[in-house]
């Protein structure tokens, strides 16, 4: 049989080493070999994947079987998450925690946050699941693992507990990061991408993921006023998927002016800088507003144009593609940036720069907020794009007072 052809088939306990040496296509798009020490396939982000440290928290008659199951991971999800969950895996094998073990779960699930908690989780249910994998995870592990409670410790709640780095920001707070913004931005000194990126996360409070799926034409001029279009994330069954499920809020026209003007800027610059591989007058409604760019190694980062040079870039003549947007790293490593700027707003709580770069920060402003201006449950998670009103409870049970203007604004924004 052509070995090229056997490679590509699921690996057997003799095949599996061929299986590793064959290239495969990650979700970005681009080629990974499994048995290369490091992972790089997407390079617009800026850390490669060590999965020889991860496969060492197993027993050494599984590590090709988890270092088999992360490459199959690394088909379907972006590099960034996988990023994550080796980096979980090798904290776990520094301490010698097993996730392999039941006896060792209750340490795991102690040790690690609660969501890398749930990231290794949904790893290792994956792993299971994973039909094409001789050596998997038992049933009666991930039963294990999904019947163990969560670690929910109230007074470790970053909203409940009004965590000055991760919890729900002041209106004094967010004062000073608009006025911030705004300046730096009239200035020259924050770029467009990174600016919109910051306003839109300050005013819905979606999740970065969220974010990263819009497209030019999310930005509407009706009848009635400016609407913004956001895509749901993390649901399941039929509305799984990506830029599946929309919702429209209400947009300020300010906003969407700066918008179409920036529309205008990329439309110039992609007829500059990619001539005849698209017909960009048509394409720009599906350019993505957050786009993905290379990176390259050597004498520092070298940033691409203004979006990646793939070749279907005429693919966006007829519909957006996920290919093209930026990753979870590029849009946390602006964020850092913006707090490592001079005149960064300094918390009045700890004295240092406001921390914006982790977490659902300025989710829980918005729900904090929205409690805080009467809004009931259901409301509050029609505007965080909840299915449901479990996870917003909190926010009724935290009170702060805030000032009229901002709950004007909030509401105006959003209903």
């Amino acid at each position: 049989m052509n070995i090229v052809v056997s490679a590509l088939k699921s690996p057997t306990q003799d095949s599996l080493d061929e299986w590793l040496n064959t290239p495969r296509l990650a979700k970005c798009g681009e080629f990974f070999t499994p048995s290369e020490p490091k992972w790089w396939p997407d390079r617009s982000v800026s850390l490669s994947i060590n999965w020889q440290a991860a496969i060492a928290c197993v027993p050494s008659d599984w590590q090709c079987w988890l270092h088999a199951a992360l490459a199959f991971r690394m088909l379907e999800n972006a590099q960034g998450t996988i990023s994550a969950v080796t980096s979980i895996l090798s904290r776990a094998a520094q301490v010698g925690l097993d996730p392999l073990n039941k006896y060792h779960l209750i340490d795991l699930r102690e040790r690690f946050s609660a969501q890398e908690f749930s990231s290794l989780f949904s790893f290792m249910k994956f792993w299971q699941q994973c039909e094409s994998l001789e050596q998997r995870p038992s049933q009666a592990l991930i039963d294990a693992y999904d019947t163990l409670p969560r670690k929910k410790r109230l007074q470790n709640d970053v909203i409940l507990s009004l965590d000055p780095e991760q919890g729900p920001l002041t209106q004094v707070e967010q004062d000073a990061l608009h006025q911030w913004a705004h300046e730096q931005f009239c200035h020259g000194n924050l770029d467009p991408e990174h600016y919109l990126y910051l306003r839109l996360l300050m005013i819905y409070g979606q999740r970065g993921t969220q974010l990263r799926m819009m497209v030019f034409d999310d930005f509407i001029k009706t009848e009635h006023g400016y609407r913004i279009q956001i895509f749901w994330a993390k649901q399941h069954g039929d509305d799984a998927g990506w830029r599946v499920k929309p919702e429209t809020f209400n947009l300020d026209e300010d906003l969407y002016n700066i918008v179409q003007a920036y529309r205008t800027i990329i439309q110039s610059r992609l007829k500059q800088e990619y001539p005849g591989r698209a017909d960009w007058d048509k394409a720009i409604g599906h350019v993505p507003l957050f786009r993905r760019k290379r990176l390259q190694r050597g004498g520092g980062y070298k940033l691409f144009p203004v979006i990646a040079d793939f070749p279907e870039q005429n693919a966006l003549e007829q519909a957006p593609h996920a290919r093209f947007h930026a990753s979870y790293s590029a849009t946390r490593l602006w964020m850092l940036e913006m707090e490592s700027m001079p005149d960064f707003p300094i918390s009045s709580r700890t004295h240092q720069p406001l921390k914006i770069s982790g977490g659902h920060r300025f989710r829980h402003t918005l729900g904090t907020d929205l409690s805080n201006a009467g809004l009931d449950e259901w409301a509050i998670a029609s505007a965080l794009m909840h299915a449901n009103t479990n996870t917003v409870r909190k926010y009724r049970c935290h009170f702060q007072k805030v000032t009229a203007r901002n709950i004007k604004s909030r509401l105006h924004s959003l209903f």
